[in-house]
């Protein structure tokens, strides 16, 4: 579902990308994803608190956790690129690579966690996921 969402994206920041503006292509696409994660968080949780109940319960599971520290590996990695090689308005191949090998690795350990444990694994709490492990040694 998220591949296809992200489609429309993928065409836009290629199309910023070869009309010359690679860190606006980059910045989109750290941007997208996040004003999505703290927009829906946001507005899910606050009509959440506002129609449902106070508090609203907000199940932080291990895909959102390991979701969001991609997430900002891909924007560290990306303000390291720059800051590494400085006064560069074009990102290079190894740019992208890198971006690649980042999404690859993320792909592979949600896969991984998927096989491992299920589909239970990735949505549990992790609240409840220490308990289960404590209870098992």
């Amino acid at each position: 579902l998220s591949s296809a969402n992200s489609i429309g994206d993928l065409f836009t920041n290629v199309a910023v990308a070869r009309a010359g503006m690679p860190a606006m292509a980059a910045s989109a696409c750290i941007g997208a994803p996040l004003l999505n994660v703290l927009f829906g968080v946001g507005i899910s949780t606050l009509l959440g608190n506002l129609l449902v109940a106070s508090p609203y319960p907000v199940d932080l599971n291990l895909e959102l956790y390991v979701s969001v520290i991609f997430l900002l590996l891909g924007l560290a990695a990306m303000l390291l690129y720059f800051r590494v090689v400085p006064n560069t308005p074009q990102a290079a191949k190894n740019f992208g690579a890198m971006l690649l090998l980042l999404y690859s690795i993320f792909l592979i350990i949600i896969l991984g966690l998927e096989a491992v444990g299920g589909s239970q694994l990735l949505t549990t709490r992790l609240k409840d996921l220490r308990s289960d492990l404590k209870r098992a040694k």
